[in-house]
């Protein structure tokens, strides 16, 4: 059965709505011209980012419906196992947080035992066998562009995705994508910081659409390979 993604599929139907304001901008004087290329630059930023944690998600989904347990990659598994320390520590400091606040003795009782119960769930199961990968996945508030995305595949597993790209694809060489998603991400701060224009045309705002239409579809052939080896039992991802 061919591996499918949904977060691929979304995305191209949700880039139809970027496409939608091209073609109004092209109907509209120059003042509605630029709004319009504007909403289209922040819409295709936000889109992008969407079918990055969404894929990415699904990638984990698809992972744990193999149901490999210690056959699963070590890389993924450490990641698996830093989110766990991450939610013991912050319950830890709930429990530190508890003792030194005022309140009756009841209270404190109550409260406590909930965080142990939920404490003693996080760290039950096995830490080489795992039943279920949780690995959260999400851009950290105010980090966008290029190093952002690669952080985010670092999570499941993946170094340096760009030169992988760039190996896997001649068009992506050419174009240099992670430049261009730097360039993109250029266009939108100011946009939402300072509301400036972009000084770009129709035609301009297209050619990062194409450009993020051909990661994403690069991007997912990659995911696609990787849980192919995955399910082959090679314990290194890429």
């Amino acid at each position: 059965m061919p591996i499918v993604f949904e977060a691929l599929n979304e995305f191209k139907s949700a880039i139809e709505e970027v496409n939608a304001l091209l073609n109004l901008a092209c109907e509209h004087e120059r003042l509605s011209y630029n709004a319009i290329l504007k909403s289209a630059i922040l819409l295709l930023s936000a889109k992008v980012e969407a079918f990055l944690e969404d894929i990415l998600k699904e990638y984990i989904e698809k992972i744990n419906a193999l149901k490999l347990g210690r056959k699963i990659p070590s890389e993924l598994t450490l990641q698996h196992l830093v989110h766990k320390i991450k939610q013991a520590k912050q319950i830890t400091e709930q429990l530190d947080s508890i003792t030194k606040k005022q309140g009756t003795r009841e209270d404190k009782y109550d409260s406590m035992v909930t965080l142990f119960i939920s404490l003693s769930e996080l760290l039950r199961g096995n830490v080489i066998d795992i039943d279920n990968l949780k690995i959260p996945i999400s851009f950290d508030y105010g980090k966008h562009g290029a190093n952002a995305i690669e952080r985010l595949f670092v999570l499941i597993g993946i170094d340096n995705v760009f030169d992988i790209l760039n190996v896997m694809s001649v068009e992506i060489s050419n174009i240099n994508i992670k430049e261009q998603i730097n360039t993109l991400i250029d266009l939108r701060n100011p946009i939402i910081h300072r509301d400036e224009d972009t000084g770009l045309t129709v035609k301009d705002v297209d050619g990062y659409v194409q450009v993020m239409k051909l990661f994403a579809d690069k991007s997912t052939e990659l995911l696609t390979i990787c849980l192919i080896c995955i399910n082959y039992n090679k314990r290194k991802v890429i």
